[in-house]
């Protein structure tokens, strides 16, 4: 019996592509199929909409059984049926349901308030898992029932007998919060988590080593997409979702449209990391996104940039835990004393030190801190 291939048109990031899956026994063919890769969103293999893909993969599959496949929404799909035991009389679908009906009704309110206010993807998703595993714990108990006392216990018990982090304690909190005060209206119903030790002290990478991992790194896309990342403090989602409007060189700022914030934010744009900016520009000549992939018209992936910061710092022996936003915040302690010396709060406009939303005003008199590198340099 042949071998069955199907395929389908789908839309992934806006771009039509040619959408293709396979049985286990020709998984050797992929290597022939030069570009295709994984999309977990349509759960499919995936090449570019041209004629040339179109030549690639029936050269590839020809004496297989081909089929076509109508597109289909990967919103719209219907989940797969939860199969109920393989033993006993119980038949698929039977399993016992995770929540009581009281809580099942409260976890919809919880879910639906997150969208009317406009939480991004991200925190809706944390926020939903944080309390879903609460209302699990709690079994039949009522969650609206529960008193500020029976929550700090609970708290007490997530880290003495579950042994959790300080930062999954502050995340369900966070949820717990948003339920008590956002959907039931108890304002001040939530007391603040009791003190701990407090995060680690970042480790500070010294200025040589922070120009010796900018000059080893021979690529000029990757060089310039590193530097962007490091030095405005970029989360990897962040920088690879740049597009070129986002680049404002005439004020020196760039504007991070993904932030978790509902209406972005400004960071600051140093004169060094413009001039790799323009010379990358010239060479690769991006049409929207700023940094794109191998696929025209696709950002560059968060699994490829997370791969070469790793390669980044091991050139130079920095911590493995490194991250973007570490090695950001490392820089402007050393520098210009971000943490210690300057006023965070008249920089930023806020009467918060946890927020971390300057204006674009604010910006234009803090310097960098690659450009106080580079100067002290001569670079």
């Amino acid at each position: 019996m042949k071998p069955v291939v199907i395929f389908r048109k789908i839309k992934l990031q806006g771009v039509y592509r040619i959408g293709f899956s396979f049985n286990a026994s020709i998984l050797n063919r992929r290597a022939r199929l030069i570009g295709a890769r994984w999309t977990s969103v349509h759960q499919c293999w995936q090449l570019s909409y041209t004629r040339d893909s179109y030549q690639l993969l029936k050269k590839t599959f020809g004496d297989c059984t081909l089929q076509v496949k109508q597109s289909q929404d990967p919103a719209a799909r219907p989940k797969q049926a939860v199969l109920g035991p393989l033993t006993g009389n119980k038949t698929a679908g039977s399993r016992k349901p995770l929540y009581s009906e009281n809580n099942q009704a409260e976890l919809q309110r919880f879910k639906a308030l997150l969208i009317v206010k406009g939480y991004a993807a991200g925190s809706q998703r944390t926020y939903k898992n944080e309390f879903g595993i609460f209302l699990r714990q709690i079994k039949k108990v009522a969650v609206q029932d529960m008193t500020a006392g029976r929550l700090d216990a609970y708290f007490d018990y997530c880290r003495k007998q579950l042994s959790l982090s300080q930062n999954s304690i502050q995340s369900r909190f966070n949820a717990l919060k948003f339920y008590y005060e956002q959907v039931l209206g108890k304002k001040g119903f939530m007391r603040d988590l009791p003190a701990t030790s407090g995060l680690p002290i970042p480790r500070v990478p010294s200025e040589e080593k922070i120009l010796k991992r900018l000059q080893l790194i021979a690529n000029c896309k990757h060089k310039a997409l590193l530097t962007v990342a490091c030095t405005a403090g970029l989360k990897v989602n962040e920088v690879v979702q740049l597009k070129i409007s986002d680049v404002h060189s005439d004020r020196m700022q760039l504007f991070i449209a993904t932030a978790g914030a509902k209406t972005g934010r400004w960071e600051t744009l140093s004169a060094f990391t413009l001039e790799l900016l323009r010379a990358y520009f010239l060479q690769y000549r991006p049409q929207h996104w700023l940094f794109e992939g191998p696929t025209p018209g696709c950002c560059y992936s968060i699994r490829s940039t997370q791969q070469l910061f790793r390669q980044a710092y091991k050139l130079t022996g920095m911590p493995k835990n490194l991250g973007f936003y570490d090695l950001h915040r490392a820089a402007r302690i050393s520098e210009n004393g971000f943490c210690t010396g300057v006023d965070h709060q008249a920089i930023h406009q806020h009467n918060s030190t946890k927020s971390s939303r300057p204006n674009k005003k604010s910006l234009q008199v803090v310097e960098s801190p690659l450009d106080t590198i580079a100067r002290k340099n001569n670079l």
